[in-house]
């Protein structure tokens, strides 16, 4: 049941919505504002279920009938909410909570969190359907050094299994962006920000330019920030002394930077080739590591890319073939360094990097209205060295750090898989429109992989047009997430330290999830999910005495069970438009009992680090004749248990098993003001933006280690200036 402090802030912030979205309807009621300013989001709400999504099938489909739990973030939303980042615009969905330690994002998925060092690396991350991840650590980027926003044309989101598409790492959920063509970029922006407030200065710019002709298109887009933080402090557990009480963060200016670029070339009526490119840099000063708490000499500077060719034709107007190639590479920069403690003569330097190879290639075939089948195939090669930390003395001499049985050097991973995918709808031509709209779904994949063996999946399901504005899914699947090559293999950083795991096996999931959904006209949606994920084999990390030292380790030790429902509703009419999505998730993960002497005992308790409940809502409105729209977005967090590490400071070595210390609750309020259809420059619009995050100054804190609690993000203020060229 919802804890009472949680029920009392929903009513809290429901009453605030109601009070800001008043007045906003009766002026939408009475106004009637020209066709210009009636854009909204570009599209009705109705018409927004008819978009066409192609993460969930790899073919375009409209949104209300992929099979899938999928939701779409577009464009105008990014532009009209202020979002600068993917893991941003992700915050405002339901069934996804995004921690962040001062260095990146990290997501979880419907009541499962990846854990510390995670990184996001339960779901797969994409662009246009090519992998992005840093492949050693399987970690997921989400902020800026990403892709640049301004060359985002939506981004397609599932919830759920998606390894019979994707295979490896589709594990949790699917976050594919996609982006603009040449066309649609209708020339150029540029676009300069600034940010401040508190202990924050992260100053920014951006540039995109595109456009097409003949049978060519070509979009192009850089961006670039320089976020400082500087005075943050470490939030001690209850009962901890606070040994770090005079620390705060300290941070230089390093450049987070992002570019993407692709050339599309209509060889033919049919056919296409596509060339892109994207270039990532993730440069952070880190004072919230768990191998360095505040060491003020913590920077983690890496760059990840990929450049991909692909064809795409379709002939006798049933078949459609896609084959592709793309080469991927990462590795620190020179300014990767890395410190266990404030003011040493030494520092660690990390030795990791890869060069991957893929290829692809799928066949659909359509009968008619009754059948799309897809058989593909595709193939990844990665050429990886291997985690190595050694300590840098102030003379340049380099000491592999123990144990001395770590494997370093190079290292093949390879993975060949093919699946079967297939859309059936037996009553296609049947002259009753409802059993029309059935269609039924299943689909199963082969992956062998040199390292973790063979894997299969399976998915089932069927899709129906229940009525006219009601549509329902009833979907089972299963996905596995394979170790990464730093959870097999690493020495330490430093002496108490996580040391690889070669023995570790793929974590596996199934999952049955069932869906209805609708529109009441063109101004109302809703929807509501209700699931249930077992989880086999879940990594966690424990002291592991077959070491020979006393280091933490990744082992196969929990199976989770995770059951919720997922409950959305959005309103448009006229300037106004708002949403609202509710949460909640009881999950339970049962292991051995490492404090019972008996064979084979086991403990059951709720998962930790992720929240039980949330809400998200978001109010915007148009005032169109003084070119301004105004945003503003709030999340209620449920509490979450804290790390097993700061559960036992809390509750003692033995009590972590039955007690939890739990972080509370909170609220955060997010304003955004910007100018709307505002042309200084007859026919290029000019955007203004003001955006204050945490507008309440709510203090709250992220889950830590080691008797200490990573510090929430305090208010702060960016403006913006965008100019269309």
């Amino acid at each position: 049941m919802p804890e009472p402090d949680f029920l009392r802030r929903t009513a809290a912030v429901a009453a605030l919505v109601v009070a800001f979205a008043r007045p906003s309807l009766a002026r939408a009621q009475t106004d009637t504002p020209d066709a210009a300013g009636n854009e909204l989001l570009d599209l009705s709400l109705e018409q927004l279920l008819e978009v066409e999504v192609t993460s969930a099938t790899k073919s375009s489909m409209p949104l209300r009938q992929a099979p899938a739990v999928i939701a779409v973030i577009t464009a105008a939303q990014i532009r009209e909410r202020g979002y600068q980042s993917v893991g941003e615009a992700l915050e405002s969905l339901p069934g996804l909570d995004l921690l962040n330690d001062h260095y990146q994002y990290n997501l979880g998925v419907r009541g499962i969190s990846p854990g510390a060092r995670g990184w996001s690396r339960t779901v797969k991350v994409m662009i246009d359907g090519q992998p992005v991840s840093f492949r050693p650590s399987q970690e997921a980027w989400l902020g800026e050094e990403l892709i640049p926003v301004a060359a985002i044309e939506r981004i397609e989101v599932i919830k759920g299994p998606a390894s019979v598409l994707y295979g490896a790492n589709a594990y949790l959920g699917v976050v594919n962006v996609i982006t603009k063509d040449g066309e649609h970029a209708r020339g150029g922006e540029v676009t300069v920000r600034s940010g401040f407030g508190a202990h924050l200065a992260d100053p920014g710019a951006s540039a995109l330019v595109g456009g097409a002709g003949g049978r060519f298109d070509a979009l192009a887009a850089v961006g670039a920030s320089s976020p400082a933080l500087r005075g943050y402090a470490p939030v001690p557990v209850p009962g901890q002394p606070s040994a770090l009480a005079n620390e705060r963060s300290q941070s230089g200016h390093p450049v987070t930077a992002s570019g993407y670029a692709s050339v599309r070339v209509a060889t033919s009526e049919v056919s296409r080739l596509t060339l892109d490119v994207n270039y990532q840099q993730l440069d952070r000063y880190t004072e919230f590591m768990d191998w360095g708490l505040e060491s003020h000499d913590n920077r983690q500077s890496l760059y990840n890319l990929f450049g991909r060719a692909r064809f795409a034709t379709t002939f006798m107007d049933v078949f459609d073939w896609r084959v592709g190639v793309a080469v991927s590479n990462g590795a620190p920069l020179a300014s990767d360094r890395l410190n266990v403690a404030a003011n040493l003569m030494t520092h660690v330097e990390r030795d990791v990097g890869y060069r991957g190879y893929d290829a692809f290639t799928d066949l659909s075939w359509r009968l008619r209205g009754l059948a799309r089948v897809s058989l593909g195939a595709d193939a990844t090669l990665d050429d990886q060295r291997l985690l190595a930390y050694s300590t840098v003395s102030a003379d340049g001499t380099r000491t592999l750090n123990p144990p001395a049985t770590t494997l370093v050097g190079r290292r093949a991973f390879s993975n060949v898989g093919a699946y079967a995918y297939g859309l059936v709808s037996p009553f296609a031509e049947s002259r009753f429109e409802r059993a029309r709209e059935l269609t039924f779904v299943g689909g199963l994949r082969f992956d062998h992989q040199n390292i973790y063996g063979t894997n299969l999946n399976s998915s089932l399901g069927v899709v129906h047009q229940l009525a006219t504005h009601l549509y329902g899914k009833l979907l089972y699947g299963t996905s596995f997430l394979a170790p990464s090559s730093n959870q097999l293999y690493s020495n330490f950083i430093d002496t108490n330290g996580v040391i690889g795991n070669p023995a570790l096996k793929p974590e596996r999931a199934r999952t049955v999830e069932a869906t209805l959904g609708g529109a009441l006209g063109s101004f109302f949606t809703y929807e509501a999910t209700g699931f249930l994920t077992q989880i086999e084999s879940k990594v966690e990390l424990r002291p592991s005495p077959s070491s020979g030292i006393d280091n933490p380790t990744p082992q196969n030790l929990a199976d989770i069970r995770s059951a919720g429902l997922e409950a959305s509703v959005a309103f448009s009419r006229a300037s106004f438009s708002s949403y609202a999505n509710y949460s909640f998730e009881q999950s339970t993960s049962t292991q051995s009992n490492r404090f019972s002497t008996l064979p084979g005992a086991t403990v059951t308790t709720d998962t930790l680090l992720y929240p039980s409940q949330m809400l998200k809502l978001g109010v915007t409105y148009k005032l169109v004749p003084a070119h301004l729209r105004g945003n503003i977005e709030g999340r209620l967090i449920g509490r979450r248990f804290d790390s097993e590490s700061n559960n036992e400071i809390v509750n003692g070595i033995l009590g972590v098993a039955t007690e939890h210390y739990a972080l509370p609750s909170y609220f955060l309020l997010n304003l955004y003001i910007s100018t709307h259809q505002l042309e200084l420059w007859k026919g290029h619009e000019t955007s203004f933006g003001v955006k204050v995050t945490n507008l309440l100054g709510t203090s709250y804190a992220f889950p830590g280690y080691g008797g200490f609690d990573i510090p929430g993000f305090g208010r702060s203020l960016t403006l913006s200036l965008s100019q269309r060229l």
